[in-house]
């Protein structure tokens, strides 16, 4: 994308950069001037330089709270992270964003950021009493990943937002969606049948009663999870399926998806990594002593 066009849609570069340090790691530098801009709830995007007048984007996300405050955010997960894993494993030190910056010659990308634009609530909820300003900073960041994505761009954004082709829908038109259906090679209704199909019926309805409840983050998640996994050397030759409450181990008393090999007879004592059917935590090799990592989800996938 030229550079002078990203200006006009409002994005003005920050001080922030995320780069690839001498130990091979993903190294941010969050320190930078606060104008009073950045302190404001806003869409940001991380962007490669490829020649003075282009850049590259990557990412499209949204801080809440300031774009400061999201980054340190993403830091501190990340380190989080890398600390807590074995250093023979790197399926978190080399993640999406990763393999994105080192393909820039600089092997390190800007962060730029738009405040959010509001709106008043009565222009939605036309109705009597008190009316506020509210950010449209979600709406904004969707609209941004579909434009780019359905533009030919490669983000690592997992999903796609609910979208239409034309600007009016006919009463027999429905709205296109990527959400639970977008995500690289590993859809989430192929996961979540795979994951069925190696699980014993009794465990069938306990399944899909979680992923009821489950949010559309919590599936986004669970899927960039599964790639992650599925791409790594360690693991990716493992078979996943739910099984019963384990009475030892970092669970206990709850169902698990775990992972190992079907073809072992002790396929439950012998499972190499365990997620939590709400979604939240993951183990990684769960019954070996010197080895055993219990990790947020959140933090194994450090926001990308």
């Amino acid at each position: 994308m030229k550079i002078d066009k990203f200006y006009q849609l409002g994005f003005r570069k920050t001080n922030i950069t995320i780069h690839i340090n001498e130990d091979n790691l993903l190294s941010y530098n969050t320190k930078t001037k606060d104008d009073g801009n950045l302190a404001l709830s806003g869409i940001y995007v991380i962007a490669g330089k490829i020649n003075k007048d282009e850049i590259n984007v990557i990412y499209v996300g949204k801080s809440g709270k300031g774009i400061n405050k999201r980054f340190r955010e993403h830091e501190a997960g990340y380190l989080r992270a890398v600390k807590s894993m074995s250093s023979k494993n790197n399926i978190v030190k080399k993640n999406s964003l990763y393999d994105e910056i080192i393909k820039f010659k600089s092997k390190s990308v800007d962060v730029w950021f738009r405040p959010s634009d509001y709106v008043c609530t009565s222009s939605i909820y036309p109705m009597d009493g008190d009316h506020f300003r509210v950010s449209t900073y979600s709406l904004q960041e969707e609209a941004l990943i579909v434009y780019l994505k359905q533009n030919g761009y490669s983000l690592i954004n997992r999903s796609i937002p609910s979208y239409i082709i034309n600007d009016s829908i006919s009463e027999n038109e429905s709205p296109k969606s990527g959400g639970t259906e977008i995500i690289d090679d590993y859809s989430f209704n192929d996961i979540k049948n795979l994951i069925i199909k190696n699980t014993d019926d009794k465990f069938h309805k306990v399944f899909k009663e979680y992923l009821d409840q489950w949010s559309l983050e919590t599936v986004e998640n669970f899927c960039a999870v599964i790639e992650r996994i599925k791409n790594s050397r360690e693991y990716q030759k493992l078979d996943m399926k739910v099984v019963g409450a384990y009475t030892s181990g970092p669970f206990r008393h709850q169902h698990l998806l775990a992972f190992g090999d079907l073809a072992q007879t002790k396929f439950r004592k012998e499972a190499q990594i365990l997620i939590s059917l709400d979604g939240k935590y993951m183990a990684l090799n769960p019954f070996n002593i010197s080895r055993i990592v219990v990790i947020r989800i959140d933090d194994f996938l450090c926001g990308f």
